[in-house]
């Protein structure tokens, strides 16, 4: 095994862990980078591991009367934090934990979100962001109308347009 790939995978037993900050990082770059397809392709990723790790987590939690108790619970890919030494993170804590939530908004301000991408947004902030549906169309009509704004900026408001952004990342962040 590779050094580096030594460092993002434990081996524990039979279970590995990999590493948050190395997940999170990944994460978020591919938040920023990934534009038109690869965007739609990525949202739908995201959202497939978030309910696959939350009805995982509701299987564990509430075990259904006449289950098997030989059956197995469902395999998540768990995340460990190597410097705290904290205790072993499923995809949504660290998905939640990074900043692609807010990278993902600021990707679809720079580029004007299709209908699908909104849709899937959607799903994904009422999974993760608090408040209910009316706050999240909210939300996600402002980053629609910063996105047409964005588009009309000429180079002279770079600096403005950056602060927008910062300030709009600071909105999904708290």
């Amino acid at each position: 095994m590779p050094a580096a790939r030594n460092r993002s995978v434990l081996s524990q037993g039979s279970q590995s862990y990999k590493s948050v900050k190395v997940a999170a990082k990944r994460l978020e770059k591919a938040a920023l980078s990934y534009k038109g397809d690869e965007r739609v392709q990525l949202l739908r990723r995201w959202l497939v591991v978030l309910k696959e790790t939350q009805r995982a987590t509701t299987v564990v939690r509430e075990p259904q009367l006449g289950d098997n108790p030989d059956q197995t619970a469902p395999l998540l890919d768990l995340y460990i934090d190597y410097d705290s030494g904290a205790e072993p993170m499923n995809f949504f804590h660290v998905f939640l934990y990074s900043q692609a939530l807010e990278c993902v908004v600021l990707s679809l301000i720079r580029e004007a979100p299709t209908e699908e991408e909104v849709s899937l947004v959607s799903e994904v902030f009422g999974m993760c962001l608090s408040g209910g549906k009316d706050v999240h169309n909210a939300l996600l009509s402002s980053v629609k109308d910063l996105a047409r704004l964005f588009s009309s900026y000429s180079d002279e408001v770079l600096a403005k347009r950056d602060e927008l952004l910062q300030f709009a990342q600071g909105a999904i962040s708290g």
